[in-house]
């Protein structure tokens, strides 16, 4: 998997899917809180919610601390390699947050295949940071 630090506006890299970071709080104050909530997504700590017709990825944080940003990164990830997705961008807010996401997706992309027979193919090729 490769990961693109780019210092681009979000909205100007192509992508599959954007990933976006929340709190509860965050998603109260959110346009598609209303949507958000229909599904049953309520931003706590490693929950995701995927809008496939609106490409979008949601992930629960408790706080924007870098632990918790680390931990919702690496199921975000999870996720992303067990769907269909090849490519997905994500907004960095600030250096601290940087670090956790990068760490987060080697932890989350990591696979010990040694002993298997047959390693699961992925179509997830690629994410973009943006700054």
């Amino acid at each position: 998997m490769n990961i693109e630090l780019l210092e681009n506006n979000i909205s100007n890299i192509k992508a599959d899917i954007l990933v976006e970071f929340l709190t509860p709080d965050e998603l109260s104050k959110l346009k598609k809180h209303k949507l958000l909530v229909q599904t049953g997504f309520e931003a706590k700590q490693d929950t995701i919610c995927f809008l496939h017709e609106k490409g979008l990825l949601f992930c629960g944080l408790q706080t924007r601390k870098s632990s918790d940003i680390r931990s919702a990164t690496s199921t975000m990830i999870k996720a992303l390699k067990s769907s269909k997705y090849k490519n997905a961008k994500i907004n960095i807010t600030d250096e601290e947050t940087l670090s956790a996401l990068v760490e987060g997706i080697v932890l989350g992309g990591y696979e010990f295949n040694k002993y298997k027979s047959e390693k699961k193919e992925t179509t997830f090729k690629k994410i973009s940071l943006a700054s």
